[in-house]
């Protein structure tokens, strides 16, 4: 059988697909209550079906919910819901997700600080490709402050968040080339 095209569905047929409790339908339906597609922007309904999804495993549903919690959209901000979705999130498997949760246990925002964990969720974060992670190890791994100092580590990092276009990691490199 194929696999459907949510994105081409109509929000009459996600919303028949979401309450039968496809949780694609789910998130995709969640998503238009976002973004106000094609529908009038609801974030209470957009969080219901949200959270349905994420009931289910969905790691990008369980990113948007933090996204929402994290800026205060259709809910009232706050930094310790958005980092409990942002760690289920992460915990699927979503880079993007676990870069957040090291910003939180870097800052202390949300859960109680923890270099330590910072460190593992950025060094997950980067591995899964993700280019502020990246960055944020080498900077990390420069500095020897939080980890111990490895100007070659470091440079490796940056590298690779270079090549993925973070223009960050190219003015560092261009910093450390004229030391």
């Amino acid at each position: 059988m194929a696999k459907l095209n949510y994105n081409k569905l109509s929000f009459d047929e996600l919303s028949v697909l979401a309450e039968k409790g496809d949780s694609d339908a789910q998130f995709h339906l969640g998503n238009l209550y976002i973004r106000g597609d094609g529908v009038e922007q609801n974030f209470a309904a957009a969080i219901y079906w949200l959270e349905k999804a994420a009931e289910q495993g969905d790691g990008n549903a369980a990113f948007n919910i933090g996204i929402c919690y994290d800026n205060g959209y259709g809910v009232e901000k706050n930094d310790e819901e958005a980092f409990k979705w942002f760690l289920k999130a992460a915990k699927s498997g979503l880079a993007q997700a676990m870069c957040n949760v090291a910003n939180g246990y870097f800052e202390g925002r949300g859960v109680e600080r923890d270099l330590e964990s910072a460190v593992n969720w950025y060094f997950e974060a980067a591995k899964g490709g993700n280019l502020n992670a990246m960055y944020n190890m080498g900077v990390m791994s420069i500095q020897g402050q939080i980890l111990e100092r490895d100007i070659e580590q470091g440079k490796f990092w940056l590298e690779q968040a270079a090549e993925g276009g973070l223009e960050q990691a190219k003015s560092v490199l261009k910093l450390l080339e004229n030391l």
